[in-house]
């Protein structure tokens, strides 16, 4: 389990340079719990 954490990790910090906007967008659309908190 934690070298699957290790490796998204890394791979998120690769995505990340590579399509910061991208990324952010994908995130806030595959987890929307972590906007949900911020409309109420």
């Amino acid at each position: 389990m934690e070298k699957l954490a290790v490796d998204l990790t890394s791979f998120l910090m690769c995505y990340n340079r590579n399509m910061l906007e991208i990324n952010e967008e994908y995130w806030r659309s595959m987890m929307p719990w972590t906007i949900l908190p911020n409309l109420f």
